[in-house]
């Protein structure tokens, strides 16, 4: 598990883990981390099986606040991605994520974001979240301005507040 953490000013990825299980990470600040807008997030997870990710506070990455793909059971809970370069929290090409009570918030792109990398996203829930003032879609689900959905199965989208994005 990590826990406590402040992660400040790397020239990559803030928090970079592959291909492990059971990961932990909570109560951590992470900012201003990366130089490369497309590929540098202050959290990037990929290849992790059953990952709990809680009481992060993400801000000013070059990229993503929150950046997953290959996973299998991910919870997010209580995450605020805000002045992010791309999108505030994206996943792609994973199963089985839960992303609840978290706010994303003046992000460059998506303020979160669902989508296909070569399979998608399925049984995902997005419930009690807030997504504001991002410079794409907040929640966008089939037209709808907010979480964007690009190829994804058995979702559910509850309890949300979204306004004020582009």
């Amino acid at each position: 598990a990590m826990n406590g953490l402040t992660v400040q000013n790397c020239g990559g990825h803030g928090i970079h883990v592959k291909d492990t299980d059971d990961l932990v990470v909570s109560d951590s600040f992470l900012y201003s981390n990366g130089t490369d807008s497309a590929y540098d997030h202050n959290m990037y997870l990929r290849g992790v099986e059953n990952a709990t990710i809680t009481n992060i506070v993400s801000t000013d990455a070059a990229g993503n606040g929150f950046n997953a793909s290959e996973m299998n059971g991910l919870t997010i809970s209580n995450y605020i991605a805000r002045d992010n370069g791309g999108r505030g929290i994206r996943v792609s090409n994973s199963y089985n994520v839960v992303i609840t009570s978290s706010i994303a918030l003046n992000n460059g792109t998506a303020g979160i974001m669902l989508m296909d990398e070569d399979g998608g996203v399925e049984d995902a829930v997005i419930s009690g979240c807030v997504s504001k003032g991002n410079g794409g879609a907040g929640v966008d689900a089939e037209d709808l301005n907010g979480i964007t959905l690009f190829y994804a199965d058995a979702v559910t989208v509850s309890g949300c507040t979204v306004s004020g994005n582009a």
